[in-house]
């Protein structure tokens, strides 16, 4: 296992210290003023009190691979929040995100019940990638509403916010000063404008900020302390220094995994016979990524498909799925 160096500094953005910092204990209040600071950019109610659904456990994350990685609260009003941070575009993303956010609205009553209990479920996904290039902006709100008169929405229960934290749709400048080797967050923002702006340059850029731009930035952001205290609680452990540091490594590592699974699905389209060695490199993917969990279901289905199939691309299509879906369910169900 490889450890951090003195001077590392964990990004906000890399998953364990994404999940401590707004669901652990004594977070509420910080994941109550980036909700609504999110709500204000939307121009939607805000929330008064949360109660955090899926609080963070060290363990629980690091020992079960297939660990969903959002964030669930629920305010006073009932209203379901759930906020996650994606760092690569999957396949059917947008069919990704509806069908999250029905699973959480469709479970909140039991066969039988009466559809009045229903409340609304509001989704914010932070992407590091862009959705909608042609789209300005960086915060799109999407809803129900009448194509013939979009000012009536069909109803205010569903409510999904698309962050796209790109350098080009926060409109920063490139910071050509960063030597670092891990991951490169984007540079921070020109100006802060909003509450929203000023949590956006917090969580990409906390670990590059001077005390003094911290300081400046904690003005003008409100509930920010709340969070930027737990950041700091995470950085002075050195267990989970060494979980962040390990998880933003293995993120380096499945970017370079699906170079290579590009990279040998070619070539494995100028070759033939190598069916076994093909087999063993794809156990090895699933391993990787979900351990034991559906490995003798997906051995199975490779092996049926090895006798049907010599097709280069389909099984470079196999390995893009273990490297790019979140649920080993997601992969066995397309292959």
């Amino acid at each position: 296992m490889s450890f951090p160096p003195p001077n590392y500094e964990p990004m906000a953005t890399t998953d364990v210290v994404f999940r401590y910092i707004f669901s652990s204990a004594g977070s509420e209040d910080g994941l109550l003023a980036f909700i609504n600071a999110v709500q204000k950019s939307a121009n939607r109610p805000l929330a008064e009190k949360i109660e955090v659904q899926n609080p963070f456990n060290l363990q629980s994350f690091l020992g079960d691979k297939g660990s969903v990685l959002d964030i669930k609260a629920v305010d006073i009003n009932s209203r379901t929040f759930d906020i996650e941070m994606q760092t690569a575009l999957h396949n059917a993303f947008e069919s990704r995100i509806l069908y999250y956010w029905s699973r959480l609205y469709a479970d909140q009553i039991g066969s039988g019940d009466d559809y009045s209990f229903l409340n609304p479920v509001v989704s914010i996904v932070l992407a590091r990638f862009e959705m909608f290039p042609q789209l300005p902006g960086f915060h799109h709100v999407f809803s129900v509403m009448s194509e013939n008169y979009p000012e009536y929405r069909l109803t205010d229960d569903l409510q999904i916010n698309i962050l796209e934290l790109t350098e080009r749709k926060l409109g920063v400048k490139p910071n050509v000063k960063r030597t670092n080797t891990l991951p490169v967050p984007a540079s921070p923002l020109t100006r802060v404008e909003s509450p929203l702006d000023g949590w956006l340059d917090f969580l990409l850029n906390v670990n590059q900020k001077t005390e003094d731009e911290m300081e400046t930035l904690l003005k003008r952001t409100p509930g920010l302390h709340t969070t930027y205290r737990k950041y700091r609680e995470f950085s002075a452990s050195s267990e989970l220094r060494e979980a962040a540091f390990a998880r933003e490594k293995y993120e380096r590592d499945r970017r370079s995994e699906i170079l290579r699974a590009e990279n040998v699905g070619r070539e494995e389209g100028r070759e033939e016979g190598r069916e076994e060695g093909r087999e063993e490199m794809l156990y090895s993917l699933w391993e990787m990524k979900f351990g034991s969990n559906g490995l003798a279901n997906f051995q199975s289905k490779i092996k049926t498909a090895t006798q049907k199939s010599s097709d280069a691309a389909y099984w470079a299509e196999i390995q893009k799925q273990i490297l790019t879906q979140e649920l080993p369910e997601e992969v066995l169900r397309r292959i």
